[in-house]
């Protein structure tokens, strides 16, 4: 059946789906059985609270300014007083030490939601309390002890009363100044960025970390890029999320200065957060769940906009050189080359949509210029990739050569957009890629002005993506541009020391801005390796220079997690590793694909002395699990756009921690090695070497393998095994929880070609209704966009399956809508859409529109309808599953070239106990069956009818086993290389 044969390519995959309306104002079914948040911007808005306390008037030495929605608590010592400015939905600002200018705040603007009901305060025998529908906080007079707890749940949140508070002074900095509050036993944190807090194989809880936030070129040339244990990384998004036992809560420093978080390292009970400068200001942001938290969070820093649907495909990069006379071995080098590799993935069948041209397509290192010998008619050669349905991204580093005969320098000096040294008028200047180099100034708007035209010179010769890197930002002298740098503070002067951790979000607001004006019809791209709180606005993120090893892998799952619960969903990592050294072989590229195609952004990138990564440069076996793997994601569009959707509108991650989802099952709370992609697919990639199985933790519920519909119940750990074979490369176990909604399309060559085919729907009705919504546009800046949601729930006897009428103005083309009911054990007895009775197919697949059957090795009831919305499918069912059993798979072998006719093909398997079973033989092709459990693995061997004449690889090698998965939906297709007799002795 077409789109269903080619699901989930990925072999062993296993999808699971959750109950959730992922995008509309409906609450989710939630299985821990009370239900969160609307999933819309606001949040619900409950009865404003009017009391507060034991009576209305406050304590000696507190004041209230209620057109402000402030109340001022004065403090003994250094803290000398507290600022609580009530905002909206569930945010409290706290800012400590009136001696700091109570305006302040970072360089990076917040999105302040403003107050809309009056401050709520009184007293409490000698304290002050600030009452809001979602916190109370409680503060002594004086001594400034602090107390908060959670409305609805009673929780304490955060607790200053046992030798917390504002400090000022730290070992070895006195001017540091800092806050400490108490750390409950048994707190988790999640959230702070981009660090190695977490280990493979220690949890998701950073408890016992000491994480500084100092954006940090961190590449180490022993171990070929950041080490495993790297103070500092790229990314430095001061904010956490804490969860008490069953209640969460975020807490925000808004300091763009170095910090410090001590969570419960140096002392178990206590988080201290330290700043080298600036103010503490905190922003408290009530939960109790974590959607809640992360939404209030975003709503304040700001939310990823929807990107074009071409950024969530695969993409293709390398830093290439030496580039002399673009030597062949090296095909990043010139256009003629870089056509030829994207003209490779097309040719292969690899699906992708990008391609990214690293430091050596410029002139001399020179940003924003095209090398004129390799790259000669840049515009050209844009057009080219782009006929082949191909966006590039070009890097862009904010280190300017020093070259007095360069306009853009000449420009960049005339204008004074430069760093000034230290005591200077005069550029501060480093050392980059061109050499000596003068850095933009990003804190002054004016250099943002002008920065944005650059990009746009860049957007306007057919550029599609702004790739900013180097911009911690990194010398190689001085490592960093130094603190004492004086810089524009938008006005205000400053140093280096304040605008470092901000550099990066402040240059990719310019680049964002540069992109939107110059394709103000298209949704920019930009991506950065350094960033701040808030910075989803302006671009996606990557974890850096990551070395390619399994100690890194096992650790990027972790760090995408981390950042998703910091507001930055859109994220992902140089899939194969960096620095492609001596542990970069197929297995561990084939395993980060793996984790690459369940990753918010999937790009594949190495250094210049890395061996090759592109797809095919591991051999044929690793090629065929590459297009797998790819083919999934691409299958999975229509569902990963709408959950990038509902991040945009409502800041829940992309790729989400279990615990996420499951806040309320314990033995979720610091799983690392698996996630949510979205709402309803339970990922667990292979992270670690040779694995013969991988063990997955199922929350509690019923969940359903994606690929077989294999049934699992939860609250347990299951095993996905190919014993006593390795897993097989495309290995990806996915799973599906109860009453998931998943809509796909077939794979296509790019996001682009799958327009206008038929939209599938895989649906796994349970008792409570759940709902989906998808997001279908164009693609551009236009505001036509469409929201279709969808609704299922079963009963003993029946499945309901539910389309509702469009929102929105944009016109979906889909060449029909095929639905996939599973699972489904026994024969139906009707299918109705609307009430109006459908005919059972007579024959294979393709289905007739107004037509169904029942698949009975896939236990699934699918059903082709027009595209034509709204509907109503009832299917008469019997709900009792049977034990999973068997499936036959599908078998196609294509035969090597001059295979006599009259010869029998036969296929040897584990499960039938190795013995040659013969195949239908046609032409240069044998078809058959593949007995196998399902959602299990079998081995097998194609032979011509014994082991004397079984297969063989290339240069007649002995191959591996090959591993065939327990679906029905997919036929497994084998190439065969040569025969065991055909080789020389």
């Amino acid at each position: 059946m077409p789109g269903f044969t080619g699901f989930a390519a990925a072999g062993g995959l296993v999808v699971a789906c959750v109950l959730l309306a992922a995008c509309s104002g409906e609450p989710r079914q939630d299985f821990e059985e009370h239900p969160p948040a609307p999933a819309i911007d606001a949040g619900t808005t409950p009865a404003p609270v009017t009391a507060c306390g034991e009576a209305e008037d406050l304590p000696n030495g507190a004041k209230r300014d209620d057109a402000a929605h402030e109340l001022t608590v004065a403090c003994d010592g250094d803290a000398k007083g507290i600022v609580v400015t009530v905002l909206d939905d569930g945010l409290l600002r706290l800012r400590y030490g009136t001696d700091v200018a109570t305006g302040g705040g970072s360089l990076v603007a917040i999105d302040r939601p403003a107050a809309k009901s009056a401050l709520v305060a009184g007293r409490r025998g000698a304290a002050a309390v600030v009452c809001t529908n979602e916190l109370e906080l409680v503060i002594e007079p004086h001594r400034c002890t602090l107390l908060a707890k959670d409305v609805a749940t009673g929780v304490v949140v955060l607790d200053d009363t046992g030798g917390g508070g504002f400090f000022r002074g730290a070992a070895g900095e006195p001017s540091a100044i800092g806050v400490v509050h108490a750390a409950e036993a048994g707190e988790r944190f999640y959230g702070l960025g981009l660090h190695t807090a977490t280990k493979a194989g220690q949890g998701l809880d950073m408890r016992g970390s000491l994480i500084d936030l100092r954006n940090t070129d961190a590449f180490d040339a022993a171990a070929g890029g950041f080490r495993p244990d790297a103070p500092s990384l790229y990314e430095s998004i001061p904010f956490y999320v804490g969860l008490r036992g069953k209640t969460s809560y975020g807490l925000f420093t808004d300091n763009t200065h170095r910090l410090r978080f001590d969570l419960a390292s140096s002392d178990a009970s206590k988080v201290r957060a330290t700043a080298s400068g600036g103010a503490i200001d905190q922003y408290l942001v009530a939960g109790p769940s974590m959607r809640d938290v992360v939404r209030r969070y975003t709503l304040l820093t700001g939310r990823m906009p929807i990107p074009a649907p071409w950024a969530l495909g695969f993409h293709q990069s390398r830093w290439e050189g030496p580039c002399d006379g673009a030597p062949a071995e090296r095909p990043f080098c010139s256009a003629s080359q870089i056509a030829a590799v994207a003209q490779g993935l097309r040719d292969r069948g690899v699906p992708a949509d990008g391609l990214f041209l690293d430091i050596q397509h410029m002139n001399g290192f020179r940003s924003f210029t095209f090398d004129g010998a390799r790259f000669a008619d840049p515009e050209s050669f844009l057009a080219q990739l782009g006929a082949l349905g191909f966006h590039v991204s070009t890097i862009i580093d904010p280190g300017i050569k020093v070259d007095p005969g360069w306009d853009v320098y000449q420009a960049g000096l005339a204008g004074g957009h430069f760093l000034k040294a230290p005591g200077s008028s005069s550029p501060f200047e480093g050392e980059v890629w061109p050499g000596t180099a003068a850095f933009p100034d990003f804190s002054a708007a004016k250099t943002r002005t002008w920065w944005s035209g650059l990009v746009g010179t860049l957007a306007s010769r057919g550029v599609s993506g702004a790739w900013i890197d180097m911009n911690e930002p990194a010398s190689f002298t001085t490592g960093s541009v130094p603190d004492d740098v004086n810089a524009d503070g938008d006005g205000h002067a400053t140093t280096m020391a304040e605008v470092h951790n901000a550099y990066g979000y402040l240059e990719a607001k310019a680049t964002y801005e540069g992109m939107k004006s110059a394709r103000p019809s298209e949704r920019p791209f930009v991506l950065s390796r350094a960033a701040f709180a808030g910075q989803q606005k302006y671009s996606a993120v990557w974890t850096g220079d990551a070395p390619s090893t399994w100690t890194t892998l096992g650790m990027t799952l972790p760090q995408l997690l981390h950042l998703g619960m910091s507001g930055i969903a859109f994220a992902g990592s140089d899939v194969g590793g960096y620095s492609g050294r001596a542990e970069s072989t197929a297995e561990l590229f084939s395993r980060w694909m793996a984790l690459g195609a369940v990753s918010p952004f999937f790009r594949a990138h190495a250094e210049k002395d890395a061996r090759r990564q592109e797809p095919w440069a591991f051999g044929t076996e690793t090629l065929d699990a590459t297009r797998s793997l790819v083919s999934f994601r691409y299958e999975l569009m229509p569902y990963l756009y709408s959950v990038f959707d509902e991040s945009s509108r409502t800041g829940a991650p992309v790729l989400r921690p279990l615990v996420f989802e499951f806040q309320d099952d314990e033995s979720t709370h610091a799983v690392a090695d698996e996630a949510m992609l979205g709402p309803s697919l339970l990922v667990a990639p292979v992270l670690v070497g040779a694995q013969t199985s991988r063990a997955v933790l199922l929350p509690k519920g019923r969940w359903f393998d994606l690929r077989s519909g294999a049934v699992f119940e939860g609250g347990k750990t299951v095993t996905v095994a190919a014993t006593p074979d390795a897993l097989p490369k495309d290995a990806l176990p996915v799973f599906a929880r109860e009453g998931a909604i998943v809509p796909r399309a077939e794979a296509s060559a790019n996001v682009a070609a799958a327009k206008g085919g038929v939209l599938f729907v895989d649906a796994f009705p349970g008792a409570a209704k759940s709902t989906f919504t998808l997001r279908e546009d164009d693609g551009t800046t236009s505001a036509a966009v469409s929201r279709l949601t969808f609704a299922t729930s079963r009963s003993e006897s029946s499945v309901r399956f539910e389309a509702s009428a469009r929102e929105g103005s944009h016109v979906a083309a889909h060449s029909g809508i095929v639905v996939r009911i599973r699972r489904v054990d026994h024969d139906v007895t009707s299918v109705k859409v609307d009430g109006v009775a459908l005919s059972r197919a007579s024959g294979a697949a393709p289905l007739a529109a107004g037509t169904f059957m029942w698949d009975a090795n896939d236990r699934a009831v699918v059903v082709s309808l027009p595209s034509k919305v709204p509907f109503a499918l009832d299917v008469a069912v019997d709900a009792k599953l049977e034990p999973d059993g068997d499936v036959d798979v599908p078998l196609r072998v294509k035969l090597p070239a001059g295979t006599s006719a009259a010869t029998a093909i036969s296929v040897a398997s584990s499960r039938a106990g190795w013995t040659h079973a013969p195949l239908m033989r046609t032409g240069d092709e044998a078809t058959g069956t593949l007995r196998i459990p399902r959602g299990g693995y079998a081995s097998f061997k194609i032979s011509r009818g014994g082991w004397p004449t079984v297969e063989k690889g290339e240069g007649c090698v002995e191959i591996d086993n090959r591993r065939a998965f327990g679906a029905a939906t997919r036929a497994v297709v084998v190439t065969v290389t040569a025969w065991a007799d055909s080789c020389s002795p």
